[in-house]
């Protein structure tokens, strides 16, 4: 995702899952953040490790929202045929809960 001395490049879906993913583990482990899960204080059966394993199973709905953007971009699919919202329920599922 990142050139040794250059920006970063997003060269496709997978770039965009794995950015997803970084990005929710990061914010997961911040702290402190009073009544929330992070990396110091679990929240009765919301652990932090259930909340990581959550922030990597987001990762294959992230990049099929990224597959069909790309789609919309190129003009070869309706930005209202997209189906974010079941992208959206597919990936805060995928954790198990």
């Amino acid at each position: 995702m990142r050139a040794p001395d250059g920006p970063m490049r997003v060269r496709g879906p997978d770039d965009i899952m794995l950015a997803a993913q970084i990005a929710a583990s990061i914010e997961l482990s911040a702290y402190p953040k009073p009544g929330n899960v992070h990396r110091m204080a679990d929240l009765g059966p919301k652990t932090y490790e259930r909340f990581l394993a959550g922030s990597i199973a987001i990762g294959p709905a992230c990049r099929r929202a990224a597959e069909r953007g790309s789609l919309v971009a190129r003009g070869l699919l309706s930005p209202s045929d997209v189906g974010l919202g079941p992208l959206m329920e597919e990936a805060i599922m995928s954790d198990g809960r």
